[in-house]
């Protein structure tokens, strides 16, 4: 798919770095992804200059937010995608420029990444009210290429068409009674990033919203111990459903362990809970738009995008 076959067409996107550093080949190979769909990149300052001293990250501190900083100001751009996560982006959410960022975000500039992003992607939606996108980076999966399913949920994103519908799996309902259609904007990320907020500033406001969790190489036992991080710190009070995306590597040994700490996250929180989402770290990586208001079916659709109508 096209950029320029979206309602709204996307044209000039800036690539920003707050994260990690990137590999010049995997930046390179993403930045042509980019051009074959039709959009032209704008990078940030710091964005191919390697690493800073600590070899973390993608440029010191004042770097990263400096060259992050010049794209916003760029009121010629249609979205800023991020090239990468890793770490980093906690240590620059209190020097952040938010004055600047919404004003930019609601004349319409779109933010998308995940990972180290979650928590700018979460304040920006709750400081603001306007979606910001859960989706591909990069120097990540634009570079390892798309697939046609990946790029158009993307594009259409990038272009503010948030509408979608994605099948999960229903588990066991909160007893009692049957699975029941549930209702919520659409909140939540990567979840290490998430329990790494609490009790700071930029701790999530998950409340009435349909969660959506993921992440990467934590196994079943760290996975246990961030999921009652967030409950006991009532983080996920009020939460209308758990929804569960990628989780790789798979369990060793199966996913018994898995499926039990899911069990208990349902009794424990007597919240509706999915599975199977695609989206996060791993493949197929759809775009999800945080805070677009969303439905969680009783037959396992999570229908986003939903109108104040009910449509």
């Amino acid at each position: 798919m096209n950029a320029a076959n979206t309602a709204n067409p996307v044209r000039r996107v800036g690539v920003a770095a707050l994260s990690g550093p990137c590999d010049p080949d995997r930046l390179e190979a993403g930045l042509q992804a980019m051009r074959h769909h039709g959009l032209e990149p704008v990078l940030a300052r710091n964005v191919a200059a390697g690493c800073d001293a600590s070899g973390l990250f993608a440029g010191g501190d004042d770097e990263r937010l400096d060259g992050f900083h010049e794209l916003l100001a760029d009121a010629g751009l249609d979205a800023v995608v991020f090239a990468r996560g890793g770490h980093g982006v906690l240590r620059l959410l209190p020097r952040l420029d938010w004055g600047l960022i919404g004003r930019r975000v609601r004349s319409g500039l779109r933010l998308c990444g995940y990972s180290d992003l979650t928590p700018l992607l979460l304040e920006v939606t709750h400081r603001f009210g306007v979606p910001t996108l859960h989706g591909p980076m990069v120097a990540v999966d634009l570079a390892r290429g798309l697939t046609s399913q990946e790029s158009e949920s993307w594009l259409r994103n990038l272009a503010g068409e948030h509408a979608a519908e994605h099948v999960v799996e229903r588990r066991e309902p909160p007893p009692p009674g049957p699975p029941e259609t549930v209702e919520g904007r659409l909140l939540g990320g990567c979840l290490s990033l998430l329990a790494a907020t609490l009790g700071t500033a930029f701790a999530p406001r998950l409340g009435g919203g349909l969660v959506f969790l993921e992440d990467v190489d934590e196994p079943v036992y760290r996975r246990d111990r961030m999921l009652t991080h967030l409950r006991l710190s009532g983080t996920l009070n009020g939460a209308r459903a758990v929804i569960f995306g990628h989780f790789e590597p798979a369990v060793e040994g199966g996913d018994a362990s898995w499926n039990e700490v899911l069990r208990q996250v349902s009794d424990q929180t007597s919240t509706a809970i999915a599975t199977g989402l695609a989206a996060g770290h791993g493949v197929p990586n759809l775009t999800l738009p945080l805070g677009a208001a969303s439905r969680l079916t009783e037959d396992g659709r999570l229908v986003v995008g939903v109108r104040r109508d009910g449509r």
